[in-house]
């Protein structure tokens, strides 16, 4: 756990400095003080919380269910997206839901032949 916080803040270091070399007058310091609340949510909340549960999760799981959840991630976005917030799919987007679907199903009986 304290692993996965050194991870979070090397990265957010790093992506920092990398952002004030290269954008140095695009920092919106004025907007992330007006919606620090939101910054926080978004860094805490949606982004270190879900990826901590998602590693706490992979534990009790069999690598091969994981990477089959994980996998289906993309998948239920959109879906949800679609369903909850009214987004439109287009024909790309319904396809590649499609082959990802199709790859798992494929993918699920060659995994459970090769355990028994």
């Amino acid at each position: 756990m304290i692993l996965l916080f050194l991870k979070f803040y090397l990265l957010l270091s790093f992506l920092f400095c990398f952002f004030l070399i290269f954008e140095p007058r695009n920092l919106p310091l004025n907007f992330i003080l007006k919606n620090s609340l939101s910054v926080i949510y978004l860094g805490i909340g949606a982004t270190a919380f879900t990826l901590t549960l998602q590693l706490v999760g992979q534990k009790y799981v069999s690598p091969t269910k994981s990477a089959l959840i994980y996998n289906l991630e993309p998948v239920f976005a959109t879906l949800f997206a679609f369903l909850l917030l009214s987004e439109k799919l287009n024909f790309q987007q319904i396809i590649g839901a499609s082959l990802i679907l199709i790859s798992l199903f494929i993918s699920i009986p060659s995994s459970f032949q090769n355990k028994s």
